[in-house]
């Protein structure tokens, strides 16, 4: 590589006439793990350039050198607003040595990585709502997210950021200016530090959720198309390659075939409070359930992957393991058709992890019977939670239609002080029918999926779920009677913990009794509502 002297004489004389602000090797070269293939990269900032922004090749010797030459407005702009897609700033993204400029590059460095590190933690903040506060981020998170988005924007990057990452200072020399601007942002009171990582605060959510911001995929959209356009304007490409690079580009904005660089929500934590030997046995399950036959069994899950399995801690303990799959296309149209106009539903697989988690710790803090969160794996988007050995309440219900008080009509009353106790403390279970209820061995009802559950919401749902779905379960023989028994004993016991005879009624209109029409009798369906109104003494 040629001294810094020579580089520094070499850009005064290919850019004379302009008053250069900066100069640094970029890329490969500055932390070492160049190949024989690899140009040297140098990024020269000029006040005052003509040109605006200008790339150009040249040999001296054995050794191909290539400059990128920009207007330090340019820069600054690029810096500060993405203007020119960071086609310039990456090159601060990536290890670089100053050879003159060194406190304007590093001021630079640290204020684009202060708008990367807020464009993360708002889409954080949009992404997992309920449970922002309680991410643990370490810092090696951002630099790697923003090497992903990056190299999506434009894929031939991702080589070069796969080898910068895997040398020995690569990852690490990015990282500090990233720890910078978490600290301006600690300063802000946007976020706190716990050892190495941070915490996103309460005043950072309040930010995120009062600006309005473009969807993340629009934004990288825009951003492909400047460093295109950007790339072709510079002389870095013909305008055929152009042509060809923005049809490559279009075809890989996703995160597809991005195994090559480690995967940033490896370094998102939720906490668990659970014993570190448990945490490892079933980060190991879940990491390596695939490979291990006796581990994983498939217990349910039409619209997730919900498996039970063993794990060795202190003899043999049984835990769920849920993998949150996003909900599109054909297989959710019939559920949303289902409820169309009555009941909305959380889609995407990180907004349900996100609910499962946050609406456990809350319910359990309040000592609403709900399992414990054991694990979570962001990276995989899957959640362990403790297993409830027993039966599900319907094997109960079915017993009450039959004419059997007990122990079925204990049961039922626990069901609904359950639901009860969260509308108290405002929360909405959201999924609600009979079958997410388990009895366990020790004759206690728990709630068992909570990836609808949400603050808020439409209570009377909760309640019109589970007593109409409750008489999908009811033999075609069953008197009307005994349905209307099954209410009577439900109605007492949400409203004896704090239920509102409003949402009772509220149940019991039309709207909500509509979607379940095609699971249950109509007769039955009318006698649930007919008996909720008697006992709101509207009958």
């Amino acid at each position: 590589m040629m001294d810094s002297a020579s580089i520094v004489d070499l850009c005064k004389t290919i850019f004379p006439s302009t008053n250069i602000k900066a100069i640094a090797v970029c890329g490969p070269h500055a932390c070492g793990c160049a190949s024989k293939n690899d140009p040297l990269e140098v990024l020269v900032v000029a006040e005052g350039f003509p040109a605006g922004v200008r790339f150009k090749k040249l040999k001296t010797g054995s050794l191909n050198v290539a400059f990128l030459a920009v207007s330090r407005a340019l820069f600054e702009l690029d810096v500060s607003r993405a203007l020119l897609g960071e086609t310039v700033t990456v090159r601060v993204l990536m290890p670089y040595e100053p050879l003159s400029g060194f406190e304007y590059l590093r001021e630079m460095e640290v204020k684009f990585k202060r708008r990367r590190v807020l464009e993360a933690l708002t889409d954080l903040a949009v992404e997992y709502p309920e449970t922002t506060t309680e991410l643990m981020i370490h810092p090696k998170y951002f630099p790697l997210r923003d090497v992903k988005l990056l190299s999506t924007t434009y894929p031939p990057l991702k080589g070069v950021f796969s080898r910068i990452l895997k040398s020995d200072r690569g990852l690490e020399a990015m990282v500090s200016g990233y720890v910078e601007a978490l600290k301006e942002a600690e300063s802000k009171g946007l976020v706190e530090f716990v050892g190495e990582a941070v915490r996103p605060t309460k005043k950072l959510v309040s930010r995120a959720s009062a600006k309005l911001r473009s969807p993340s995929f629009v934004r990288l959209f825009d951003r492909a198309f400047k460093t295109l356009v950007v790339r072709g304007f510079t002389g870095q490409v013909s305008l055929m390659d152009l042509a060809a690079e923005i049809m490559k580009g279009f075809t890989h904005l996703s995160f597809t075939d991005q195994n090559a660089i480690e995967d940033p929500n490896k370094y998102l934590l939720l906490p668990t409070g659970r014993m570190p030997t448990m945490e490892e046995e079933v980060r190991r399950v879940v990491e390596e359930g695939a490979n291990i036959p006796t581990s994983l069994r498939r217990i349910g899950g039409i619209l997730n992957a919900v498996y039970m399995a063993k794990v060795r801690v202190d003899g043999v303990k049984h835990v769920v393991v849920k993998r949150f799959q996003d909900w599109y296309g054909f297989k959710w149209f019939p559920v949303a058709l289902w409820t169309s106009g009555v009941r909305s539903f959380a889609l995407r697989g990180s907004s349900r992890l996100d609910r499962e988690y946050s609406m456990t710790v809350l319910l359990r803090r309040y000592g609403i019977p709900v399992p414990d969160v054991i694990h979570v794996d962001l990276e995989r988007k899957a959640l362990v939670k403790e297993y409830v050995d027993g039966e599900p309440l319907p094997v109960y219900i079915r017993e009450f239609f039959k004419g059997s008080d007990n122990p079925s009509r204990g049961f039922v009353s626990q069901a609904a002080e359950i639901i009860a106790k969260a509308h108290s403390v405002d929360v909405t279970l959201g999924d609600c029918k009979p079958d997410n209820f388990v009895v366990s061995r020790d004759r206690r009802v728990f709630f068992v999926d909570l990836e609808q559950a949400s603050r808020g919401g439409e209570r009377a749902w909760d309640v019109a779920e589970f007593l109409y779905f409750s008489c999908h379960h009811a033999p075609p023989t069953t008197p009307l009677e005994r349905v209307s028994g099954f209410v009577r004993v439900f109605a007492d016991s949400y409203l004896g913990h704090g239920g509102d005879l409003k949402v009772l009624r509220k149940a019991a209109g039309v709207r909500f009794l509509r979607p379940f029409t095609i699971l249950a009798l109509p007769h039955f369906l009318v006698a649930v509502s007919r008996t909720c109104l008697e006992v709101c003494g509207g009958g």
